[in-house]
């Protein structure tokens, strides 16, 4: 099997299209990855969005949806790493609105090409950002793992906009004797304008030792 590249920092343009609260949704952006600190940097510059919506709605879709850019907290592979995949995504709100995502991620050398196309509805509000994220991911096929996560955005009164995310990964590859893994996401978010900066911190493990938590 040939993997598709081996390098640990990727440089990544993302385009997101679609139509959420029946109105168009346009985000460009481009940033870097290293997947040896877990670290993902990026810009995105909002072109289109819908009326009364956050763009940190869409850190549930757009900087969370390299599953290949984690540090690894033990010696399990991450089986993204080095392969291009694609993937949907159900966003589903306990008010019982809902965001459905289909992604197309491509890798060839260091670089990462990224399709979102993004449809449905959520409700409007001010947010602060998303409080951190652990997905858990089940392979349930050759090529085919399942992840789960719960997103918690804080809204600007404080009160908690709580979702679940399901996905279903295909990757360009086989993929064999996968043991269930999880996936620790924390995002920063920051808004000027028409412009929205986001980093992410991401690892991959299976279980976690006493020497992978801080002690004061």
């Amino acid at each position: 099997m040939v993997i598709e590249t081996e390098v640990d920092e990727l440089e990544y343009k993302a385009n997101l299209n679609g139509e959420v609260n029946g109105q168009s949704i346009s985000v460009v952006g481009a940033g870097r990855i290293d997947s040896r600190l877990g670290v993902t940097e990026g810009e995105y510059e909002l072109h289109k969005l819908p009326d009364d919506f956050d763009p940190r709605f869409l850190t549930a879709v757009l900087i969370t949806g390299y599953p290949n850019a984690c540090a690894a907290l033990d010696n399990i592979p991450n089986p993204f790493v080095g392969f291009s995949y694609d993937y949907e995504r159900n966003i589903l709100f306990r008010d019982t609105s809902s965001l459905h995502l289909k992604a197309r991620c491509r890798i060839e050398k260091n670089h990462l090409s990224s399709e979102f196309y993004l449809n449905g509805t959520v409700s409007g509000g001010t947010l602060q950002g998303i409080e951190p994220i652990v997905e858990t991911w089940d392979m349930t096929g050759s090529g085919l793992i399942e992840g789960r996560f719960r997103a918690a955005w804080i809204a600007e009164d404080g009160k908690q906009v709580i979702a679940q995310a399901n996905t279903e990964y295909h990757i360009s590859r086989e993929v064999s004797g996968m043991p269930l893994m999880h996936r620790f996401i924390e995002i920063e978010s920051n808004i000027e304008g028409a412009r929205m900066r986001l980093k992410q911190l991401s690892f991959a493990f299976r279980r976690l030792k006493v020497g992978h938590i801080a002690t004061d």
